[in-house]
């Protein structure tokens, strides 16, 4: 008996496609982490919240913001992967309590 052979090709998205879905995904990341900057507890700080705001959702570079805070570049690097920390800690719980009951979105 012969085997039926599917010659289906998948057509990768084109630049334009993949532009405004990294677009729009960065959109929405960044929507995300206001929110959860928002909910930073207070042990945080607002240097840490305007550094955070400065670099990960207003694009600016590291040591502009750090000269903006008064702060130096390696206490501007410590404290951004910190409040990384915190900020991804509360995405990832707010993304699991989003989950419903058919487990999606929980640990």
């Amino acid at each position: 008996m012969a085997t039926m052979q599917h010659n289906r090709q998948v057509t990768p998205p084109t630049g334009r496609v993949m532009r405004g879905f990294e677009r729009d995904c960065r959109c929405l990341m960044r929507a995300h982490s206001r929110a959860c900057l928002a909910m930073l507890p207070d042990h945080c700080g607002p240097k840490a919240r305007d550094l955070f705001r400065m670099v990960e959702i207003e694009g600016r570079p590291l040591a502009q913001a750090a000269g903006t805070l008064g702060l130096s570049p390696d206490a501007a690097r410590e404290l951004l992967a910190e409040t990384r920390r915190e900020v991804a800690a509360l995405l990832a719980a707010s993304l699991g309590a989003a989950g419903g009951s058919d487990g999606v979105g929980t640990g």
